[in-house]
């Protein structure tokens, strides 16, 4: 039997069934396989009201056919918006009273992976563009990574601005406002010497902005790409003492918040303060990076800390560092910093945003954001692909440089050059 139904669902938990990676994956089989049933049903329509002053929290209609299979594209989604300015619509009010008031967008909507039926639902009012930037026959050569994470340590590991010693130390201090485990709390801050060697330049999502990187942070990692589980304990005592020392202070509340933060973890190979999502990557001469919560795509090319950090303190360090970034920031490390503007350049296209902005979740721009997209390799023998660097290089300088007239036209032009790449 068939029959029809509405269903009024929070705006939030809708955007994460739908496009969530893996917290929506179930609900996107769009069937009921409880207690033997295998029972599909389908999406008929969708009425996004989240950008109407119409209830207490911002909510979604959606009516569900049970009994049929989903068909894509479903072509019925729309999203309400208000005309003129948002005021409180009264929620008793008749709709023929409150439809004057809005009007709409129909947007289709489809799997963001044609292979996967179940990968997140991409909206977007025209899709043919969308196909060949998805185009799941394609190869792909970019994977994104996540930045550090410091496993419940947070305010442990980040630093206040390092002040360089005349004896060749930097005497850092911790920034305990930033965490938040009690037992650390309780221990307080923690001042003293180190060695410059495992103090790097780090960003993170509050420092970035698209084009741009806007400030920086510090923070201490006693990694490398060669021990990318951490410098083992006898090592860094040998190479780097007061690092070490340091470290030891936090040692019970490091190994307790990291036996407990990390499922991966062992205590017997590894040392206590071990980060994760560290590898040769993180390391990488060029990357480009792009906040995990953002309102839109948004990404940046970074290098290192002088040629990157607006008003980089050139006596900070002894030699120029690489960049890390942190948890809520996402990268792909390269060697090549015209691959690395070329891919940037790709993913900050107005016409690819719109693609990414139709896919991905604002609260979780995660790794998937490269994982979807068909980006041709570099090649640095494809002029295309040169100029495509090219504008991306120009348009980042012109952030850099607070010179930013001619960066409209400029957007316009990658655009363009990034639609060719596709066709």
């Amino acid at each position: 039997m068939l029959f029809a139904f509405y269903l009024q669902i929070f705006w939030i938990l809708f955007a994460k069934l739908q496009k969530s990676t893996k917290g929506g994956e179930g609900f996107r089989k769009l069937s009921i396989t409880r207690f033997g049933q295998n029972v599909p049903f389908r999406i008929d329509a969708v009425d996004d009201f989240s950008n109407v002053k119409l209830f207490t929290i911002p909510t979604v209609a959606i009516k569900i056919i049970k009994g049929v299979e989903m068909v894509y594209s479903m072509n019925a989604y729309k999203v309400w918006k208000q005309i003129g300015k948002k005021t409180l619509i009264d929620s008793h009010a008749k709709w023929n009273e409150v439809a004057n008031k809005l009007h709409f967008e129909t947007l289709s909507a489809q799997p963001v992976d044609g292979n996967d039926k179940q990968s997140s639902w991409l909206t977007l009012p025209d899709m043919e563009f969308a196909n060949k930037v998805l185009d799941s026959s394609k190869p792909r050569y970019y994977s994104g990574r996540k930045g550090i994470e410091p496993a419940g340590a947070k305010g442990i590991y980040l630093l206040k601005k390092p002040i360089r010693c005349r004896d060749g130390l930097m005497l850092i201090e911790n920034c305990i406002e930033r965490q938040r485990r009690k037992d650390f709390l309780k221990k307080g801050v923690h001042k003293d010497k180190v060695e410059e060697t495992y103090i790097f330049p780090m960003l993170g999502g509050r420092n970035i902005a698209k084009w741009q990187v806007k400030s920086n942070e510090y923070i201490l990692v006693p990694h490398s790409g060669k021990y990318k589980y951490g410098i083992p304990v006898k090592e860094l005592v040998k190479t780097a003492p007061k690092t070490n020392e340091w470290l030891n202070y936090y040692h019970d509340e490091l190994l307790a918040s990291r036996i407990q933060n990390g499922k991966f973890f062992n205590a017997s190979t590894q040392p206590y303060y071990r980060l994760d999502n560290v590898g040769e990557y993180t390391y990488a001469p060029y990357k480009v990076l792009w906040k995990e919560q953002t309102g839109s795509m948004s990404a940046v090319v970074v290098s290192s800390y002088l040629e990157s950090i607006p008003d980089a303190d050139r006596n900070l360090f002894s030699e120029d560092k690489t960049i890390v970034v942190d948890s809520k920031v996402l990268m792909l490390g390269l060697n090549n910093i015209d691959e690395a503007y070329y891919v940037c350049g790709v993913i900050n296209a107005t016409d690819v945003v719109k693609i990414i902005d139709g896919y991905a979740i604002s609260t979780n721009r995660g790794v998937d954001v490269l994982k979807y997209l068909a980006i041709p390799k570099f090649d640095s023998n494809i002029p295309l692909h040169n100029k495509i660097a090219e504008y991306s290089k120009n348009i980042h300088c012109a952030f850099k440089t607070n010179d930013k007239a001619n960066v409209s036209e400029l957007e316009t032009s990658l655009n363009s050059a990034v639609r060719e790449i596709f066709e």
